[in-house]
């Protein structure tokens, strides 16, 4: 009976170091993400503040591997938009798609340059049990490993979206522009999904303008 008392005792000590880890690893690379999309966006020049309409954070799969997503930070201008309304089918499209966009590179987070990055977020898809070896991409495919890769995807755009929150929440954004312009958290192609999370990731109103045009164009 009290062998059975401490195993149970034990399982739950595992269980409880084990969340722990979990948490602190996670915790690691969000302050990371956080720390830099920040500091990035504070550096934006001071010549291109009014002109700012909106920020992008582009996940994108580096060389197409869905184990790797990238965050690429940019912006779009007034000044942009105008050159590139030509090249569009409307004002809104010149907008908000991303085609049109400056696509400029202010960070790109968990890629190969970002070393520290990179090697956070394979600790954390390690210790969250997501992690994927090129063997099982290679050889071993399976519908397991296919949820893997979509759990993954899921909760890179989750990080995202609690960060661009907290960038707002904290004030970087109004401070930085004087009022709260969005950010967009998106891919290269626009769907359902992306207007919904660019909603989550923003105050109320603000990423309204975005949304509709989403949802008129799917």
């Amino acid at each position: 009976m009290i062998t059975a008392f401490f195993r149970l005792l034990i399982i739950i000590f595992e269980k409880i170091i084990k969340s722990w880890k979990v948490k602190s690893v996670s915790l690691e690379f969000q302050e990371y993400l956080y720390l830099t999309l920040k500091n990035k966006i504070n550096s934006i020049e001071e010549k291109d503040i009014k002109d700012i309409y909106a920020l992008s954070f582009y996940i994108n799969d580096e060389d197409d591997d869905p184990r790797f997503p990238n965050l690429i930070l940019g912006f779009n201008t007034i000044k942009n938009m105008k050159i590139e309304i030509k090249n569009a089918s409307s004002k809104s499209e010149a907008k908000w798609n991303y085609a049109y966009w400056l696509q400029n590179e202010l960070a790109a987070i968990c890629s190969e340059d970002d070393i520290k990055g990179r090697n956070l977020w394979i600790n954390l898809l390690k210790i969250k049990r997501l992690h994927v070896s090129n063997y099982e991409i290679e050889v071993d495919y399976s519908e397991i490993i296919e949820n893997k890769l979509d759990l993954i995807k899921k909760h890179f755009v989750n990080l995202a979206i609690e960060c661009s929150k907290r960038i707002h929440e904290e004030g970087i954004i109004r401070n930085k522009f004087n009022s709260d312009i969005p950010i967009i958290v998106h891919e290269l192609e626009y769907y359902d999904e992306i207007a919904d999370q660019t909603k989550l990731a923003n105050p109320p109103k603000i990423a309204d303008e975005f949304v509709k045009y989403v949802n008129d164009n799917t």
